[in-house]
Order: structure tokens, then C-alpha cells, then sequence
């Protein structure tokens, strides 16, 4: 295992785009480059249109979340996390305020900045307490989430269904549906008391989907529910869940790739 002071002088100098060769050389004398990896996933292809003040609500590739629950991650008791809060705006965007996110323990009471010392990795989706976790977990968070296109080789823009949360990112272009790399996104109010739900597109597919990704937004109590999917074809798909749901006020957020 490396030192701390190993490991320090590897992140100073990848940090340079260098790699490293000897923990006693300086940078400057690194013979080898080696800049960070990076995926088309990690490029937001409409950040140029992220403004610098965060908009009063969801508006254009700018997606608010308001008291979003995250839940504890397995073996630990520090940290939690939530799908959604991958690809949230980074708290001193633009203006350098108004993107801040709040974060509140499970009594609605907030935590402000600073307490416990929690931090909010946006890549991985991760808010964790580095001294200590307050009382009251789970918590929520609420913040601004980039959701448009990401990657080089699309078309930039979105095609709306009509309908509130429900759009396809434009991959053609000529403004119609790719024949591949179609991705739509939309949310879904569930019903109560029920153990499985159908969820159709709000638009028929051309082919099944790649992938499904679900994520339950729970605002009416701390419980938390796992679930399966089946019957994935180009209309839809069956949600069923781990239990039945406990009352109103569930909503899906649903992102599907072919």
C-alpha cells in the first residue's frame, strides 16, 4: 500500500496530467504524460447553456429537486446516496449561490453547510458526514441536477411530449428520433397500496431499450423501496416492488436507453 505521502504526490502530479514514474522525482521531471480518463457519460454537452443564476424552477436542460431522500449506502453509517444526485451543479456555479444545495435530516430540520462537515460528490451521487453523522437520518437534499444531452456526436436539444417531465433528448438531424441512442426521460406519479405498477412511454419505442434505470422519490415517509422489472418491451414495463406502497405521494423517475 502506497504512504500518504505516495499516494499525495500521485494525485499533485495526474492532477498536472502526468503520470508518475518515482515518488522522488519532481514533476517538472516526469517524463511520462497521463492526463485523466474521461467518458462521453462525464461530458455535459449543453453546459454552455447552464445560466449562471439557478432558474426559480425545472426549466430547459436544468433539472430542481426539492427535498430529495437519499438513502444510507451499504456498510457504512456515514454515507448516503441517490440516484439523481449524479450530475447535480456543482453549489458554486455560476454566480456562486443561488445553485447551493440544502440538505435536511429526516424531521425537515435543516443542516447547514458546514455541520458534520458534509460534502456532496456530484459525480458518484454521494452526500457524505466526515465528523460524525447528525441525528434524524436518513436526509434529503435539494438541488439543481443537469439533465441534457451528454457526449460528443449528437444533435443538442430536446423534442417535448407535451406533457410535464417528459421529454426525448434530439439525437437526429434532422429533428427526429435517432434510430439509435434514443434516450427518454420522465417521471411518473405511483399509485398507493400497490405491490407492482405498469408504466408506459409517454412514445412507443422502435425496439426494446438497452437499459431501464428507475429511481423511487419518496416524500411522504422514510421508508425505502427496492423493486424488480419485468416485462421490459418498446411500451413499457412492470415495476414491482418490495412491499406495497404505504400511501400516496411516490414518484418515479424513469430513464430509458436503446
Amino acid at each position: 500500500m502506497p504512504t500518504t505521502a505516495q499516494i499525495a504526490d500521485i494525485l499533485f502530479k495526474k492532477q498536472l496530467g502526468l503520470g508518475t514514474t518515482s515518488s522522488g522525482r519532481l514533476f517538472f521531471n516526469e517524463p511520462i504524460r497521463g492526463r485523466s480518463f474521461v467518458v462521453n457519460a462525464q461530458i455535459w454537452g449543453q453546459s454552455d447553456q447552464i445560466p449562471n443564476t439557478a432558474p426559480a424552477d425545472t426549466s430547459g436542460i436544468i433539472q430542481k429537486l426539492v427535498d430529495y431522500p437519499l438513502a444510507l449506502v451499504a456498510g457504512t453509517s456515514n454515507s448516503f446516496t441517490g440516484v439523481l444526485l449524479q450530475d447535480a451543479i456543482p453549489f458554486n456555479w455560476g454566480d456562486g449561490t443561488s445553485y447551493n444545495y440544502t440538505v435536511k435530516d429526516s424531521t425537515t430540520a435543516q443542516v447547514a453547510f458546514g455541520v458534520n462537515d458534509w460534502v456532496v460528490d456530484t459525480e458518484a451521487g454521494i452526500l457524505m458526514f466526515n465528523s460524525g453523522v447528525p441525528a434524524n437520518m436518513p436526509p434529503t437534499i435539494s438541488f439543481y441536477r443537469y439533465s441534457g444531452t451528454k457526449g460528443f456526436g449528437v444533435t443538442t436539444g430536446y423534442i417535448t411530449t407535451g406533457s410535464a417531465d417528459q421529454r426525448y433528448v434530439q439525437t437526429g438531424s434532422t429533428g427526429s428520433f435517432a434510430t439509435t441512442g434514443q434516450i427518454l426521460e420522465f417521471s411518473t406519479t405511483l399509485s398507493s397500496g400497490v405491490e407492482s405498477q405498469i408504466i408506459n412511454y409517454p412514445r412507443a419505442l422502435s425496439s426494446n431499450p438497452s437499459s431501464v434505470t428507475c429511481e423511487i422519490e419518496n416524500n411522504v415517509d422514510s421508508l425505502i423501496y427496492s423493486y424488480v422489472l419485468s416485462s421490459v418491451n418498446t411500451g413499457g414495463f412492470t415495476i414491482n416492488f418490495s412491499d406495497y406502497l404505504s400511501s400516496t405521494g411516490y414518484k418515479l423517475y424513469t430513464i430509458v436507453s436503446t
